[in-house]
């Protein structure tokens, strides 16, 4: 689906901004960690992303076992 689709179905109007931020986040970690991630999303509006759509699941299921 495509981002501008998502952040209309799960309204996150700052959904492109929020994945340019994310990206610029791993890019600019030295150890490939992100100690922070979260906040105001500073990306500009035009800022391009390596990708168009996305996929989400929107079920999942868990299988616990006894110990």
């Amino acid at each position: 689906m495509s981002i501008n689709d998502l952040a209309t179905l799960f309204n996150i109007p700052d959904l492109h901004e929020a994945l340019s931020n994310y990206i610029q986040h791993i890019t600019n970690a030295n150890d490939g960690y992100i100690r922070v991630l979260g906040g105001c999303h500073f990306a500009s509006q035009g800022s391009q992303l390596p990708f168009t759509h996305l996929q989400v699941w929107k079920k999942f299921c868990f299988q616990m076992f006894a110990k």
